[in-house]
């Protein structure tokens, strides 16, 4: 695992909520999306956690890129690594395995900024395979726990 990419990371995603970017709404969608990789468009970026990580000027640096690097005349935002792309490109550059690569990643996932550094500090901390799916499964519950909340 590589524990400074990773922080990194939580750092970018830390940034991002902090700046109020969780609040901003382009089309009538969060800007962290996770169901989609996402596209860079001068409207506004609607991206995936992989999708805004490989925006990251730092990342970027190290050799993370997306499809708007190798692909003309597109928008998308799908993580590239070396001679991989979306999930693969993103274990690769983590060093870390698919397993894990999902959890944080996954289009399953919950389009919240706290989520998503709780997902990385799942991994930070070594947990894999079922403590993953468990920890994945819990996130789910505290949403639908706060959806049937606030419909009452």
């Amino acid at each position: 695992m590589n524990r400074a990419r990773l922080e990194h990371g939580k750092r970018v995603v830390e940034r991002l909520r902090d700046a109020g970017v969780a609040d901003a709404k382009k089309e009538g969608q969060d800007v962290l999306h996770m169901d989609d990789w996402g596209h860079a468009r001068d409207c506004g970026t609607i991206a995936c956690l992989g999708g805004w990580f490989s925006l990251d000027p730092h990342f970027r640096e190290q050799g993370l890129k997306n499809a708007r690097d190798t692909t003309p005349n597109t928008t998308s935002l799908v993580p590239c690594y070396q001679d991989r792309t979306a999930y693969s490109a993103l274990a690769l550059f983590f060093d870390i395995d698919n397993v894990a690569a999902h959890h944080i990643f996954a289009g399953w996932n919950t389009n919240r900024w706290d989520d998503a550094v709780e997902r990385i500090d799942d991994v930070l901390e070594g947990r894999d395979g079922d403590e993953l799916r468990i920890a994945r499964l819990e996130q789910e519950n505290r949403l639908y726990a706060g959806w049937a909340v606030s419909r009452e």
